[in-house]
């Protein structure tokens, strides 16, 4: 049976996937009352050649004050997101309601609306120093380039909030995670929850293969392992999902959103693709390209991702949303086959791990009530994620965080969750193995969010030099142009 791609799937697919963007970011602001800064040497994420570091101003919160009470907070929610009406499914939902029973004398207005409404309001709203008290996007498409808007002043800092509250320890989240929102060292974004690169292999495929496991610890290594395998394996894409996919879709979504690929310097406003790893990973990606794909679309009802690899029909197996009952079954359908499992986090350019962020809060400028909302934010980065649990189609009690929301920040909400998906179904966790699967949980190095206004120029410019329409100085050099005009703006 033969194994192959549309070339007009892949460039639909290419309008969809989304862009890393762990970006160098440090236009000038003067501090907050009550805060003095001092100069310390903080390493800024690689750009370009990968050698660049910046003196950051760290603020010093020593003297900030919380903002004084207020009886009011202003919500806005988009209708296919919250629903105060039901018991809590969400987890804007859950915090809503404990703050309800925490704070009784503070009047919420939640004001509902649809998407399209959503979107327009919040993006004219904030450069007007307008809108809600706290602001909660899930999928990163509410705010076109949230660097940019960082960098505009669009949001408060809210290092002097963390540092104060007593209740909140940086500590008690994954700070590779929460250090995503991070701009310029001020906490001005928090993200929520996220999703990190995790694949699946046996080490019988890697004997086979000749692979040594800790040739996937670097960038380098690990292309090269996917790349002779793919060679070996002409009919092989590399990495897969699940036969419901697309598997090329699902290779170029993991490189993309973890490979820490650099396309902007926010420092300078500048283009500054990191060329390099940039033709590496899309080399990888026009070398798998398949005119269709059939046999992943066999209609197999049994098909799984586990089948997948027993069948050897890829090296890696990788996992959206993280660790759930799917990678669960894969395990244990693996070792009832006599195969040994391996879990891997996919590295990125410097060899660490890039989180993708699903989801993040920030307090607009220009909010009203930024005590309250700093109480709202606090509730949804705090354990109450792993307590709330909703009932599925199939009458399954599922965790919240097994919603489209990604692994929560929180890590004793994530530890919760990790042993519940497996307890629900195969019974008593061994402390050993939850323990394993957390500390891959929390090795997130850095993480990303990925303005979808970059998306739309990497599939205008750079597509056509994976579809073989052009060649790659061509298409590089109008991507350089389009984003050095766009920095421009």
């Amino acid at each position: 049976m033969k194994r192959k791609c549309k070339s007009r799937a892949l460039a639909l697919l290419i309008c969809t996937i989304m862009v890393p963007a762990a970006f160098s970011c440090s236009q000038k602001e003067e501090p907050q009352s009550g805060a003095e800064e001092s100069k310390t040497e903080i390493s800024t994420p690689d750009v370009g050649s990968g050698t660049e570091t910046t003196e950051w101003p760290v603020p010093d919160y020593s003297d900030f004050v919380m903002p004084e009470e207020t009886g009011e907070l202003v919500v806005y929610v988009m209708d296919d997101t919250w629903d105060e009406s039901k018991a809590p499914r969400r987890l804007p939902d859950a915090a809503l309601s404990l703050f309800r029973e925490s704070y009784p004398d503070v009047s919420v207005d939640v004001q509902v609306m649809g998407q399209d409404e959503f979107e327009a309001r919040i993006r004219a709203e904030l450069p007007a120093g307008k809108g809600p008290d706290l602001l909660y996007d899930y999928g990163g498409t509410l705010i076109p380039d949230i660097y940019k808007a960082m960098a505009a002043g669009s949001f408060l800092d809210l290092g002097g909030y963390m540092e104060a509250d007593p209740e909140f320890d940086r500590a008690d989240c994954v700070e590779g995670v929460l250090d995503g929102g991070l701009f310029q060292g001020r906490q001005y974004v928090v993200p929520v929850a996220y999703e990190m690169p995790i694949l699946i292999t046996t080490q019988e495929i890697l004997d086979e293969e000749g692979i040594r496991e800790e040739e996937l610890d670097t960038w380098d290594g690990f292309y090269s392992a996917l790349t002779r395998y793919c060679d070996k394996h002409p009919e092989s894409f590399g990495m897969v999902e699940t036969k419901t996919l697309d598997p090329n879709d699902m290779n170029l979504r993991y490189f993309w959103k973890h490979g820490g690929i650099r396309l902007m310097d926010y420092e300078n406003y500048r283009a500054d693709p990191d060329e390099e790893s940039l033709r590496t990973m899309l080399d990888f990606c026009r070398g798998i390209l398949r005119e269709d794909w059939e046999r992943w679309e066999r209609g197999e009802s049994d098909y799984t991702s586990e089948r997948a690899l027993l069948e050897r029909d890829c090296l890696f197996n990788n996992f959206i949303p993280n660790i759930g009952l799917l990678f669960y079954n894969t395990l244990i359908q693996l070792e009832a086959a006599g195969e040994t499992p391996v879990v891997r986090m996919m590295p990125d350019t410097d060899g660490g791990v890039s989180a993708h962020i699903v989801s993040w809060c920030a307090v607009p400028s220009g909010a009203k009530n930024p005590r309250n909302a700093w109480r709202l934010l606090k509730l949804m980065l705090s354990d109450i994620e792993g307590d709330v649990t909703y009932i599925d189609s199939w009458g399954m009690q599922i965790p919240l965080s097994n919603t489209p929301l990604g692994e929560p920040v929180n890590k004793a909400a994530l530890r919760q969750k990790i042993r519940f998906e497996y307890e629900h179904i195969f019974g008593p966790m061994e402390d050993e193995v939850a323990d394993r699967y957390f500390d891959e949980m929390i090795s997130a190095t850095r993480a990303d969010m990925l303005p979808e206004i970059l998306t739309r120029y990497f599939s205008l410019e750079m597509s056509p030099y994976i579809r073989g329409e052009r060649t790659w100085d061509d298409c590089f050099a109008r991507f350089v142009n389009t984003l050095e005009l766009y920095a421009s703006e």
